[in-house]
């Protein structure tokens, strides 16, 4: 289950439906594969979120693809504002919205 209508996450306002989150500096366009994980967590807050969950739900079993596009959405959180989505530890991820 994933969020698909607009949702607030720290500063940001994170659009699925058009890939994009709009922060303090502006509009920023997100990967499909991306937005899907950010909101997979999303509908989650608080909860931890184990990478096997994360593959599972957005790439539904498709692990060749879906380790290029979990890349992505690493560098993608390595950019990330520090009120986005924390990693909670190496192998599972938390988000909290707001």
């Amino acid at each position: 289950m994933t969020l698909d209508s607009e949702f607030r996450l720290g500063d940001w306002i994170v659009k699925p439906h058009t890939n994009s989150v709009v922060g303090p500096e502006g509009e920023a366009h997100v990967e499909p594969k991306a937005m899907q994980v950010l909101s997979f967590l999303a509908a989650r807050p608080g909860q931890v979120a184990t990478k096997q969950e994360i593959l599972t739900d957005v790439w539904e079993g498709e692990a060749a693809r879906a380790m290029k596009h979990y890349r992505d959405f690493l560098e993608l959180w390595s950019d990330a504002d520090p009120d986005l989505p924390e990693i909670a530890e190496a192998r599972a991820y938390l988000a909290s919205s707001s």
